[in-house]
């Protein structure tokens, strides 16, 4: 199973993506801006984040969204 989690950089989301990754997900991130992760995670930039976000590659193949981003 594939999972998105929005604002990956977070302590929640950072914490989160981590243990998805123990548990067995795909995991990819979704930041404002590119961050240094696990090299395990996928990770893509969104900006910020209002009604004009382009999500379609974020969102590509995932099976479920975690949203934790700010806004």
């Amino acid at each position: 199973m594939k999972l998105l989690i929005t604002g990956g950089n977070g302590f929640v989301g950072r914490n989160l993506s981590l243990e998805a990754l123990e548990w067995g997900f795909s995991v990819r991130v979704a930041t404002r801006a590119r961050s240094a992760f696990s090299e395990a995670l996928e990770c893509v930039t969104t900006g910020d984040i209002d009604g004009s976000t382009d999500w379609l590659n974020a969102l590509k193949s995932c099976d479920s969204v975690v949203h934790l981003a700010a806004r």
